[in-house]
């Protein structure tokens, strides 16, 4: 009994891994009466996150169902890779077949648990709709610790307290204050059972809802806050803009308020709606707060270029930080049939320069001239597609016009992300083509192409998002900044290029930098880090 109770607890808090499902399978199906203990389980478990909040089973249904879906599609995905790239000596074909049905089994019968028996009505999008773009002191129940940068799915977030701000697909900005019983319902929406928000919303996020125990709370182009109490009773007050609120949806509005105005909003029964007096912080002095208050992150790697201008010998250019060697040409297995045509860095006097850091940088910028050129480097923290994370990347790039008109074999620019392990494995290029539309590339062919095209000459900052799951799919997102593009406080919605989710569990620790054809391409200002500010600031 305790080893079920062990089980089926971290089932609950989505801490169970592959091994730990098959084991609990075995126990529900050899042991029906373990149903009745597993819905106890359940009740005590959503007591201890919801306490003094009404039940609500088929949401959990829906939530765990599309949990369990992102488990089993990433852990099938993954064994399908390893059997057709790494097969284990110790284990025949067949057993990794077995755990791919037996992983197939304890979906369908999960799936069957939860939905027999009421129908559910159909379950929205399980995909990521929302990002977690910063936090202070934050504590989430049951996850514990969600860490800046992560794809938030459709579902309950519970925040026992701190603060924290979600930056939504549709771009809405969301700020929640702890204690918050707060719930992603898809790009455009969410539900506040009890606690506070601050919403903004304009642009391509109008239209963005809240729904309350008394009603809802529509965004006509505004900031507004929400503050829920237990009794469900709603609070709305407008900053800027208007709101619409509605007993029920799909109604026309009972009020509109507009800037500092305010309502209470009883749950049906209960007292008629009124004024009350406009409480409510700016969300920009909340964001400035939270800046105060949380130093910002430093990037795990940074090369400035900052060398004397003209040509070195790679193992000479060892500056920045966070790296686990000097710059290098390729070496054994590395090199192709396309030879380095020099064994010299060459280094510009000046730096690139953008509108998006103020102060200029104090000189040096790598220069790729015409023809090939290859150069390595290994990272001291490598990008780890098999654990629970996030990584973000920025550079400067510049393509010089000084490619022969009707040159043939058009100039290529790559950044890549390998691993000195498996070198032709598992990588993710980064590559400003001939049509300069930037794209993302996989070893396996596939690639994601920008519709936009950038210009000959100009310099152009490229901001890479990775993100990591030793468990479930990756992503990968490109935003390419131009120099009239201004540089956002959170990273953007939307990127540039999303690759959609992949499967891969590579563990990338160099960077190789990549220049062919007839142009000279410029790179400077490499950064890699955790968070969105840690590659964007320069100070």
């Amino acid at each position: 009994m305790d080893r079920f109770d062990d089980l089926w607890t971290d089932y609950l808090e989505g801490k169970l891994g592959a091994a730990g499902i098959s084991e609990l399978q075995e126990l529900l199906t050899s042991r029906p009466d373990l149903l009745d203990r597993a819905l106890g389980l359940y009740e005590v478990h959503r007591a201890l996150g919801l306490l003094h909040q009404a039940k609500n089973p088929s949401l959990f249904a829906r939530a765990t169902a599309d949990r369990i879906r992102s488990d089993r599609e990433g852990f099938v995905g993954s064994l399908k890779e390893r059997l057709r790239g790494k097969p284990s000596p110790r284990r025949t074909p067949w057993a990794g077949y077995g755990l791919i049905a037996a992983a197939t089994l304890v979906f369908s019968w999960v799936i069957h648990l939860l939905i027999s028996t009421p129908p559910l009505p159909a379950l929205p999008s399980s995909g990521p709709v929302a990002t977690l773009v910063q936090s202070d002191k934050a504590l989430w129940e049951p996850e514990g610790d969600l860490f800046a940068g992560r794809r938030l799915s459709p579902g309950p977030l519970r925040l026992s307290r701190g603060s924290a701000v979600l930056l939504f697909d549709s771009g809405a900005i969301v700020a929640l204050h702890g204690p918050a019983d707060f719930e992603i319902e898809s790009r455009g929406s969410a539900r506040l059972r009890h606690g506070r928000i601050t919403v903004r919303a304009d642009q391509d996020a109008i239209g963005f809802t809240v729904h309350t125990p008394a009603g809802e709370a529509v965004d006509l182009g505004t900031e507004f806050a929400v503050a829920v109490e237990l009794s469900g009773a709603t609070e709305i007050h407008v900053q800027q803009g208007e709101v619409a609120w509605g007993r029920k949806p799909g109604h026309p509005p009972s009020h509109v308020l507009k800037s500092g105005q305010a309502m209470r909003f009883d749950p049906p029964n209960g007292a008629e709606d009124r004024s009350i007096a406009f409480s409510a912080q700016p969300l920009d002095d909340f964001l400035r707060r939270i800046s105060y208050e949380v130093p910002p992150s430093r990037p795990t790697a940074f090369e400035d270029f900052e060398y004397d201008p003209g040509t070195h010998p790679p193992a000479t250019a060892s500056g920045g930080s966070g790296w686990a060697g000097p710059w290098r040409l390729r070496q054994g297995v590395e090199v192709t049939r396309e030879p380095d045509l020099s064994d010299q860095i060459r280094i510009l006097p000046e730096s690139l320069q953008g509108s998006w850091f103020p102060d200029p940088e104090r000189g040096g910028a790598l220069a790729l001239p015409p023809g090939q050129s290859f150069l390595v480097r290994g990272l001291a923290d490598p990008v780890d597609l098999g654990r629970d994370a996030v990584y973000y990347m920025s550079f400067l790039v510049r393509r010089e016009p000084d490619a022969p008109p009707g040159s043939p074999g058009g100039p290529r620019f790559r950044l890549t992300l390998r691993s000195s392990q498996d070198y032709w494995g598992t990588s993710i290029a980064l590559g400003l083509p001939i049509s300069l539309r930037p794209a993302i590339e996989f070893h396996t062919g596939s690639s994601f192409v920008s519709p936009t095209e950038l210009e000959v000459g100009a310099t152009t900052l490229w901001v890479v998002k990775v993100v990591a799951s030793r468990s479930g799919a990756d992503e990968i997102f490109l935003k390419v900044f131009k120099s009239t593009e201004a540089l956002p406080r959170f990273e953007p919605a939307p990127w540039s290029i999303a690759t959609g989710p992949f499967i891969s569990d590579g563990r990338l620790d160099l960077i190789v930098v990549t220049g062919t054809g007839p142009a000279t391409h410029v790179l400077d200002g490499l950064r890699v880090g955790r968070t969105w500010e840690s590659v964007t600031r320069r100070n």
